[in-house]
C-alpha cells in the first residue's frame, strides 16, 4: 500500500510542475506589463521644465585682439534650464563659460548669463539667446604682459538637430550656433564686433 501512495505522490507533484511554470510565466507577463504601463504613463506627462548641459568648439575671429591675431579657436561649456511652454517652447537662464586664442599668447575668457529660448519638434531644434559677455583678455606676446576686462552684449542663434533618447524625457542635442558680441578692441579703443561659429552637443532632460 505504502508503495503505491508514493507512487501517487511523486506523479502528482511531476504534473504539478508544467503548471506551476507555467503560473509563473503568466505571472512575469503580467509583471511586465504592468511595467509598460507605468513607462508609458511616465512617458505621457507633460514636462514643465528642462535643463540640459553642452560643450562646444568655436571659431572666433578673437575681436578684442584682430590687431594682433588671427583668428583662432576657442572652446567651452555651457548650462541651461528653461520651463515648457506650449509643449514645445523653452525659455529660461543659460550661462556659458569659454576661453579663447591662441593660449597663452593671446586669450579671452568670458563668463556669458543669457536669456535663452529653443524650440525642438520633431526632431529638430531652433533657438536663440541674448545676454551679458563678462570677458578677461591676456597676452604674454611681449615681454610685458597685458591684461584687459571689459563687458558687451552678446547675441546668438542655433540650429540643429535634437532627439529623445531614453524613456525619461533626456535627450542627446547637436547645434550650430553663430554668436556675436560687441566689443571694444586693444589698439584703437573702437568698438567692433567679435564674431564666432559655436558646434555643440550635449544632453539634457526635456527638450
Amino acid at each position: 500500500m505504502r508503495p503505491l501512495l508514493f507512487l501517487a505522490a511523486t506523479l502528482t507533484t511531476l504534473l504539478s510542475v508544467p503548471n506551476m511554470a507555467c503560473a509563473q510565466s503568466q505571472t512575469d507577463a503580467v509583471e511586465e506589463e504592468e511595467e509598460e504601463d507605468i513607462w508609458a504613463i511616465l512617458e505621457n506627462i507633460p514636462a514643465r521644465n528642462a535643463y540640459d548641459v553642452a560643450v562646444h568648439a568655436a571659431y572666433t575671429n578673437m575681436g578684442y585682439w584682430s590687431e594682433d591675431s588671427g583668428p583662432y579657436i576657442g572652446f567651452g561649456v555651457r548650462g541651461t534650464y528653461g520651463w515648457i511652454l506650449g509643449g514645445k517652447h523653452r525659455v529660461g537662464p543659460s550661462l556659458g563659460l569659454s576661453i579663447e586664442g591662441p593660449v597663452p599668447i593671446y586669450s579671452t575668457v568670458a563668463l556669458e548669463p543669457q536669456l535663452a529660448w529653443d524650440r525642438a519638434s520633431n526632431g529638430f531644434v531652433v533657438g536663440a539667446s541674448v545676454g551679458s559677455a563678462f570677458l578677461y583678455h591676456s597676452s604674454e606676446a611681449t615681454i610685458r604682459s597685458e591684461r584687459a576686462a571689459s563687458i558687451a552684449p552678446m547675441a546668438s542663434f542655433r540650429i540643429g538637430y535634437s532627439t529623445p533618447f531614453s524613456r525619461l524625457l533626456k535627450r542627446f542635442f547637436i547645434v550650430v550656433e553663430p554668436k556675436g558680441r560687441i566689443i571694444v578692441g586693444n589698439e584703437n579703443r573702437s568698438t567692433q564686433p567679435d564674431l564666432s561659429v559655436l558646434l555643440s552637443v550635449g544632453s539634457g532632460r526635456g527638450r
